[in-house]
């Protein structure tokens, strides 16, 4: 039986992290990782969601959604553009995109063999605390032992298999390998990976529709989660309040039946059969069926979404008039806000209790499970939450004394790569380096990438006021418009938000707990700040800076106080 000092389950950049830095004390190390097909056969050797699905190619067709978008306004910086010039090339750029992605998990793989990491292609199976056994389709049955095992497997997309024809959708994992660009897209869920995909795909003209079925954005920021909903709006996406999926078939244009492979996932027909129920609508209730036509084009979509918000159609809006600082911020299942210069306004709507729509793509971008089912972790005492995810200490440490885990598998975790490859470094250094440092996952940087992009760091205001009480909170904020954005006109209002909160702790006056900020290159200014947080800087330091000008980072020494929050906020 093959024996090893370290095997790592997962070949993420946790794991790898993980791998490489045991390896530096001379150990045998081994990593184990099987990836199950997705939704449209899509699958991976090495490099986990980061770079295959996940962070890498987020970035990069953000990246392309924003220079396409942009296209409208580059007259007025001096660039023409002819016309032949002015539509997206989905397959090039995908097909772009794959190949980046795969030579990177191929330089990973070329990594692992030059620092004398073992890879095995294999499903792992727990037999006892110190010896595992590899499975999969075509994969001999093997047993391995090791001393230590690290946990790094990551997570997937959450498929709802409530809905009848779940199978016929998408998830996140397989939107960046559609062989074609479709016209119209329904999102189900609205967590920071949808609003991100939603984002990208309306920026090159598609027609995205969010069914928005729990809290939007959850464990995040909820005045900043409104301003991002509000934005993505603006722009065209259309949210389905208060409904939830209950059918998808797909739809032949003949009534034979092809045998072909539709080019927008693993289904016979390019086209979907939506039907979705109000489950908050009463019996009995006005109906106002305002579906959008399957054959309305991007163009008259976006025009026609510019004329008139599509979520008021769905739900009742109240736009909160951000002047009035006396206005309480309610919930999101009720209101949302507005950005300072839009009036305020009171839109009624009639609940439709059932809605049937035609689509080209459904995708599931919910929240997300990690891939240790079947691994008979229970079996050897390691300790799962409700939610499937493994309970750890501040040290990694499982149930079982042989078995440590890193990364978004363990609950409470961020779902971020640069967090777990510390944390697979720090927990190698502590094995056997000595060392008892540990990761803070207080201050923890994080973006979503939505069309305005959006950053933060520290906690949230709903956050600050459970920790500390209402009455040591004070938030200072501050709405404007980037010097870059003035000469464009279809950024006109003050889209961008800067909120610093503050707390009276008894040690140091107003010290900053919590950065936020939505506008260009938030990940970039955010990244700095976080040292603000980690020294316990107060809002007076930052306040005495000397900024570089013109700069969008400045707005942080010019906010104004809001309120002192209130307890019902």
């Amino acid at each position: 039986m093959p024996e090893y000092d370290v095997i790592v389950i997962g070949s993420g950049i946790g794991g790898r992290s993980a791998a490489i830095e045991a390896q530096k004390y001379k150990l045998s190390v081994a990593i184990f990782d099987y990836v199950h097909r997705t939704q449209c056969g899509n699958s991976w050797l090495v490099g986990g969601t980061n770079i295959n699905s996940g962070d890498i190619p987020t970035k990069l067709f953000y990246r392309a959604g924003q220079f396409y978008y942009s296209r409208m306004e580059v007259s007025k910086l001096g660039i023409t553009l002819h016309k032949n010039d002015q539509t997206f090339q989905w397959v090039p750029f995908m097909n772009n995109v794959q190949l980046f992605c795969k030579n990177l998990a191929m330089s990973c793989q070329v990594l692992l063999q030059e620092s004398g990491i073992e890879f095995h292609n294999g499903y792992v199976h727990f037999i006892d605390e110190t010896t595992i056994q590899t499975t999969g389709s075509g994969i001999v049955k093997t047993k391995y032992r090791a001393p230590i095992f690290i946990l790094a497997t990551g997570t997937k997309p959450r498929i709802d298999k409530e809905i009848f024809g779940y199978d016929l959708a998408i998830t996140s994992d397989d939107i960046f390998s559609l062989k074609k660009c479709p016209a119209r897209v329904l999102i189900v869920g609205c967590s920071s990976t949808s609003v991100e995909c939603a984002g990208f795909l309306r920026l090159i003209g598609v027609s995205v529709t969010i069914v928005v079925d729990s809290q939007p954005l959850k464990n995040v920021d909820e005045e900043c989660a409104c301003r991002i909903i509000e934005h993505l709006d603006l722009i065209g996406v259309m949210f389905l309040w208060k409904y939830k999926v209950e059918r998808i078939e797909e739809i032949f244009e003949s009534s034979r039946r092809s045998t072909r492979v539709s080019s927008l996932g693993s289904r016979h027909s390019d086209y979907l059969q939506l039907h979705f129920k109000n489950y908050l609508s009463a019996k009995g209730s006005n109906v106002e069926d305002r579906t959008d036509s399957f054959q309305e084009n991007s163009a008259n979509a976006s025009s026609r979404m510019k004329s008139k918000p599509c979520s008021s159609r769905w739900r009742k809006v109240f736009l909160r008039k951000m002047s009035s600082k006396e206005e309480r911020f309610s919930s999101f299942t009720d209101t949302w806000s507005s950005h300072p210069d839009r009036r305020f306004s009171k839109i009624k709507q009639k609940m439709n209790p059932i809605i049937i729509d035609t689509y080209e793509v459904v995708m599931f971008a919910q929240d997300r499970v990690p891939r240790i089912q079947d691994m008979g972790l229970r079996d050897i005492k390691v300790s799962i939450d409700p939610d499937g995810k493994i309970i750890s200490n501040i040290y990694d440490e499982t149930g079982c004394e042989t078995i440590y885990a890193i990364g978004d598998v363990v609950a409470g975790r961020p779902g971020l790569s640069s967090v777990a490859a510390k944390s697979g470094k720090l927990l190698i250094g502590r094995l056997y380096n000595d060392s008892d440092e540990v990761v803070n996952y207080d201050v923890v940087p994080r973006v979503i990438l939505t069309p305005i992009k959006y950053s933060y760091v520290g906690l949230s205001e709903q956050e600050a006021i459970r920790i500390y009480g209402a009455e040591h909170v004070e938030i200072y904020e501050r709405s404007f418009r980037p010097l870059s954005w003035k000469i464009l006109k279809t950024h006109k209002s003050k889209l961008c938000f800067a909120k610093m909160i503050c707390v009276e702790d008894g040690l140091v006056e107003d010290r900053v707990v919590g950065l936020h900020y939505i506008g260009p290159m938030a990940d970039d200014i955010i990244q700095g700040f976080e040292l603000v947080l980690k020294l316990g800087v107060n809002r007076k330091t930052i306040n005495d800076m000397i900024t570089v000008y013109p700069s969008d980072a400045s707005i942080f020494s010019r906010l104004s106080p809001r309120r002192k929050v209130q307890q019902s906020v």
